[in-house]
């Protein structure tokens, strides 16, 4: 069954490459084209196909690059670092030559993750009147080829961003990019790829999953249903014709088989290991970026505690895959909503993940809805990772993220919580008293706790708990909590103890 899986992914990878009618001509992958953004200040890479040994040349810009094609007839070459500016056109000959026109030079950002990244600005409602969508040229949006979405079949290319172009593009990443590039004042290029329901190792090599035994039992999972497709399949076909016929027929309806996948390649796809890295990262690496963000998690709660290891293994295969360094990767924090008891230890993995260097972590604890998974605030993540991009990547001076939990110390029957990221102070969001807290003693049983907030840190008390030893903050899949900092920032949840938990030791997606 791993055919099924190649086929599928070969697919993938054509329809993502242009093609010219002559086998000699220069060609590129799609992610060249008209209305691009290329990022400044770096030796930026292209690359694609030509003859063999055929001298390609690129001029942009005012500059001028070559290289001559091996025997495989694949060439690459890069070109001087650029400031910020545009338009300009591109001209890439060999035997024939390929232009692009409304090049700009500026900050290009690759823009991943799950469904809550997919999400396009179209399907959201009551967007605040100062952050609405608008036409701007010097934002550009590029989203890849989904098979899960209705951009299947199409091939994928640049276009400045405007109220039509957005109605199907990431709101995430589309508010991301208003915000940085309205503070920043260059060009903005987003490239959005996105899969609904995936998970990490879709999004990884079998070789890096496989070099870590805690991975491992993920290959064998999926080989194992791959394995059991032929008969599902076959099971499956049968009970559609039994369906049909007892519908003509006016029978009753057959007993629906239970299938331990269902049978529908697309899905083996978003969720076999390296199934999305191959169709929709390997046609863009090593196109130049400045960085990721990430919006991802909620296909994995059911494995929190591997995400610990296996989100920041991911990390590193994207950053040493590309080639360019360890890249700023901004990620997003799950919201509140109904994910059930692995979703706090999710979050935690998340947060634990800031340990990665050159990461930055959005909470958006108070901006979910506690009934969809899919949260219509878009805007406020956007803003949130954009605040991280501003300080951690372009050096500014602002607040990027809510309270982070560092430290604490127990004062006979209270307990002193000590955080980083409290900005000019703490405070109870809406003016009330802080919400959310929990604390045990030895029994490991939580109780309600009360906080208050003093010099910067949070004293917690409870008088049914006299000699306590753990604290937890936000620890539910829908908390009511309301600790923030002086930014209007939120805090993330968080827990003081290191207990057992309801994902611990679970390895296997299915």
């Amino acid at each position: 069954m791993k055919s099924l899986v190649s086929q599928t992914v070969m697919a993938v990878s054509l329809l993502l490459i242009i093609v010219s009618p002559g086998l000699c001509d220069v060609t590129l992958p799609d992610v060249f084209g008209s209305n691009m953004v290329l990022q400044r200040n770096m030796e930026v890479p292209l690359w694609g196909t030509a003859d063999p040994g055929e001298k390609v040349s690129i001029v942009f810009n005012g500059t001028q690059a070559s290289t001559t094609t091996g025997g495989d007839g694949l060439w690459k070459l890069r070109l001087k670092k650029m400031q910020a500016g545009g338009p300009c056109e591109m001209f890439i000959t060999g035997k024939n030559t390929v232009a692009f026109t409304n090049v700009m030079v500026g900050e290009v950002w690759f823009c991943s993750g799950q469904s809550n990244m997919w999400w396009p600005v179209g399907r959201l409602h009551d967007i605040p009147p100062e952050v609405a969508p608008a036409d701007n040229p010097d934002i550009r949006l590029y989203s890849l080829w989904s098979p899960e979405h209705d951009s299947y079949g199409k091939r994928p290319e640049w276009v400045p961003c405007g109220t039509e172009a957005l109605e199907e593009f990431s709101a995430a990443a589309y508010f991301f990019g208003r915000y940085i590039q309205k503070e920043l004042n260059v060009p903005v290029g987003l490239i959005h790829s996105s899969m609904g329901g995936s998970i990490p190792e879709a999004w990884m090599t079998r070789k890096t999953l496989e070099s870590d035994p805690e991975f491992r039992p993920i290959i064998a999972s999926w080989d194992s249903v791959i394995a059991l497709y032929p008969n599902s399949l076959s099971r499956f076909n049968n009970y559609m014709l039994e369906l049909k016929a007892a519908k003509a027929q006016g029978t009753a309806l057959p007993e629906k088989p239970v299938f331990k996948f269902v049978p529908k390649p697309l899905r083996i796809y978003m969720r076999y290991p390296q199934g999305i890295y191959d169709a929709q990262l390997v046609p863009v690496m090593p196109y130049g970026i400045k960085g990721i963000i990430w919006f991802q998690g909620e296909a994995s709660i059911g494995r929190a505690y591997q995400y610990r290891r296996l989100f920041p293994a991911m990390i590193r295969e994207w950053r040493n895959d590309w080639g360019q360094g360890d890249f700023p990767f901004l990620y997003v924090q799950l919201a509140n909503y109904g994910g059930g008891p692995g979703l706090p230890e999710l979050r935690e993995a998340q947060m634990m993940s800031l340990s990665v260097p050159n990461t930055a972590m959005a909470v958006t604890i108070d901006i979910g809805d506690d009934n969809d998974v899919h949260a219509n605030n878009k805007w406020d993540v956007g803003y949130r990772l954009a605040l991280a991009a501003l300080n951690r990547v372009y050096g500014r001076d602002n607040v990027y993220s809510g309270p982070i939990y560092e430290s604490m110390r127990s004062e006979g029957s209270t307990v002193r919580l000590k955080f980083r990221h409290v900005a000019d102070g703490l405070t109870a969001h809406g003016g009330e008293s802080l919400k959310g807290f929990t604390i045990a003693g030895n029994d490991r049983t939580f109780h309600e706790a009360e906080a208050r907030i003093e010099d910067k840190e949070v004293i917690v008390t409870c008088s049914q708990v006299t000699h306590p030893v753990a604290v937890r903050y936000a620890w539910e899949s829908t908390p009511v909590c309301n600790l923030y900092n002086s930014a209007g920032l939120p805090a993330s949840p968080f827990r003081t103890d290191d207990w057992p938990g309801v994902t611990e030791g679970i390895l296997r997606p299915y």
